[in-house]
């Protein structure tokens, strides 16, 4: 129809000028194919590649990537405002192995819910009260909130927690002493925050 192919081409644009990939979903024929393709959308996914898994079948879900390959960008940018703005008071917690890498982060995600696309599809965008980049809100009740694994996120909750990249790089991998303290702390403060 027109108004699908309104918002795919919209959904396309605002990937492209954010400068990330765009993933139509739900795809299961060749015709479908061609069409979101032209449409402009960079990645496809559904039938006509496989069958979808059940929601239920994954309580827990990690994404690995090799460097450069988006994945922060998929998992800490694009997917926090999708999940909120499809229901209202759904909150997310975005972890990371810094404060600062999680407010660019934050930032990135704030910047899609600003869009008057992103208001258009899920009728609701950035709330006037709350804009910081580590801890905003949108007009649906729902709040997003980013911190360093290690600083201490408490009194709040939230029904997604996102933790991308919790340790630096190599060196504090290989530190037995750090691994364990990024440990204790998703263990004893990060995990405690997920609503049951």
């Amino acid at each position: 129809s027109e108004q699908s192919r309104a918002i795919v081409g919209a959904i396309a644009a605002l990937g492209q000028s954010l400068g990330i990939a765009t993933t139509a979903e739900g795809v299961e024929t060749q015709a479908q194919l061609e069409w979101v393709l032209a449409e402009g959308c960079t990645e496809v996914q559904g039938y006509f590649f496989s069958p979808p898994c059940p929601a239920g079948d994954i309580p827990r879900l990690m994404v690995f990537m090799p460097p450069g390959g988006a994945k922060s960008t998929y998992v800490s940018v694009c997917f926090p405002p999708w999940f909120m703005g499809r229901r209202k008071r759904r909150n997310v917690i975005l972890a990371t192995y810094a404060s600062g890498l999680a407010r660019k982060h934050g930032r990135r995600a704030r910047s899609i819910v600003k869009q008057a696309a992103y208001r258009a599809i899920f009728d609701c965008g950035l709330s006037p009260e709350t804009q910081a980049a580590d801890a905003w809100s949108l007009s649906n009740d729902n709040d997003f909130l980013a911190g360093g694994i290690r600083s201490g996120i408490t009194g709040f909750r939230a029904d997604l927690i996102v933790v991308d990249d919790p340790i630096k790089g190599r060196e504090e991998a290989e530190s037995k002493l750090i691994r364990d303290k990024t440990w204790d702390e998703y263990q004893d403060s990060i995990r405690t925050r997920l609503k049951p």
